[in-house]
């Protein structure tokens, strides 16, 4: 059974997405307000194209299991990865998704955010790179990690904090606009 003080993310995607850095920046932003985080990153054995889940928990307690087994929060960059996860979506689950990329299933019961990552991030910035980012920057406007923190810890990971503030906020801006 699930604390209450609990929250769980999966960030699901392919290989090149920077799936596993937003995993990483988004477990030490959640570090800094619950006490406890982890995360655990799993892939396919294909050299490119692979698909790419990274499972991010946080909570006030000792985490003993590091895998979303029911995730409160999903961000999806890849249909496949998308589908192979549809078992564990529960309508308590949000899942904020690239609508360029990710077609929500008719029988999953969890709430859908759609957030136009790659296509803003190619207007904005030139190239989609910045996807990951832009979708955590959604992710904090539910409310789910403070933005400052998520700038913070994604600045000390990518050495890029102006760039990584304007993905952040166009995330916060996309996320408003559903």
């Amino acid at each position: 059974m699930k604390k209450q003080d609990e929250l769980s993310v999966r960030i699901c995607g392919i290989g090149g997405q920077g799936i596993v850095l937003a995993g990483n920046v988004l477990a030490e932003a959640l570090l800094r307000d619950h006490g406890y985080a982890t995360n655990s990153a799993s892939y396919g054995p294909e050299v490119r194209g692979t698909s790419v889940r990274s499972d991010v928990l946080a909570s006030q307690e000792w985490i003993a299991y590091p895998r979303a087994e029911r995730p409160d929060f999903v961000i999806a960059l890849a249909q496949k990865v998308y589908n192979a996860g549809l078992a564990d979506f529960g309508k308590e689950t949000v899942v904020i998704y690239d609508p360029v990329l990710v077609h929500p299933a008719a029988q999953c019961p969890a709430r859908h955010i759609a957030v136009k990552a790659s296509e803003a991030c190619l207007k904005k910035f030139g190239d989609n790179a910045d996807a990951n980012l832009v979708m955590l920057g959604a992710l904090s406007s539910l409310g789910v990690v403070e933005t400052a923190g998520l700038e913070a810890a994604a600045a000390e990971r990518i050495h890029a904090g102006g760039e990584v503030r304007k993905a952040i906020a166009l995330g916060r801006e996309l996320a408003t606009q559903n």
